[in-house]
C-alpha cells in the first residue's frame, strides 16, 4: 500500500469526471486542486453540487484511492461545501471500476440494451438514496407506464445539507440504475422543466419531507 499523495494528474481526472455529472441547472461550483485534495466551492446549485462531489470520489475509488470527505468544512465559509482528501492508493476493487465506467459512458446513446424498472431494483435505489439520508418514492408504479418517475425527499432542516445530500443521492441512484440496465435523468432544466415542478408539487402530497428533484427512469 503506498502512502504517498496523489499525483496531480488523479486529482484532475477526478474533478474532470465530476463536472460531468448530472445538474438540474448551470454548474456554478469551483474545484480547488490541493497537495492531497480537493476543495468544492459554490453559492448556488447545491444539487449539481452534490452530484459532483459524489462523481469525484468515483473517480478517485477507480484510481485506487481511499476518501474522506468533509461536508461543510468551515461554518466561517459556507460557501466551502465538502473537501476531498485522498488518503492511501491500493488495487481499486471492481465495483470502483464499474461505477466510474457508468459514469463515463452514462450519457452514451444505446441502442436496445436497456430495460425497464423493476420492483426490486425500485427497493435497491431507495436503500441507495436512504444511505445519504434522503428518501425515494416512486411518483408512478413500475410498469405502469413507459416510464417509472421518481421523487427524492429530505427532512433535515438545514436546507443547504439537505440539497447537497440530495445532490449524492441523485448520481448514486442514477448510477446504480445504469449499471443494472436501467436508463435514468434528471429532471430539471430545458423542456422538462414543467414536468419536475408539476411532479414535486405531487410528491409535497405525500407528505413524506421536503421534495428536492424527480428522476425518470425509461426503457
Amino acid at each position: 500500500m503506498s502512502t504517498e499523495f496523489p499525483r496531480t494528474s488523479a486529482l484532475l481526472n477526478a474533478v474532470e469526471l465530476a463536472n460531468s455529472a448530472p445538474s438540474p441547472g448551470r454548474r456554478r461550483w469551483q474545484w480547488r486542486v490541493g497537495e492531497s485534495a480537493l476543495h468544492l466551492h459554490a453559492e448556488t446549485n447545491l444539487i449539481g453540487c452534490g452530484a459532483g462531489l459524489h462523481y469525484a470520489q468515483i473517480s478517485l475509488a477507480a484510481q485506487g484511492w481511499s476518501t474522506l470527505v468533509t461536508r461543510f468544512p468551515d461554518p466561517l465559509a459556507p460557501n466551502r461545501l465538502a473537501t476531498v482528501e485522498a488518503l492511501d492508493q491500493r488495487e481499486p476493487t471492481t465495483d470502483a471500476v464499474v461505477l466510474a465506467t457508468a459514469a463515463l459512458t452514462r450519457l452514451t446513446a444505446r441502442d436496445g440494451d436497456t430495460r425497464a424498472m423493476s420492483p426490486a431494483l425500485l427497493h435497491g435505489l431507495v436503500a441507495v438514496a436512504g444511505g445519504f439520508g434522503v428518501a425515494l418514492h416512486a411518483l408512478t408504479e413500475p410498469g405502469a407506464g413507459p416510464d417509472t418517475l421518481l421523487a427524492l425527499t429530505t427532512v433535515n432542516p438545514d436546507r443547504r445539507a439537505a440539497r447537497l445530500a440530495t445532490g449524492e443521492a441523485v448520481a448514486a441512484v442514477l448510477l446504480a440504475a445504469e449499471t443494472s440496465g436501467v436508463r435514468a435523468e434528471l429532471l430539471g432544466s430545458g423542456r422538462v422543466m414543467w414536468r419536475a415542478r408539476e411532479l414535486l408539487a405531487r410528491a409535497m402530497a405525500l407528505g413524506a419531507g421536503t421534495p428536492q428533484a424527480v428522476l425518470r427512469a425509461a426503457p
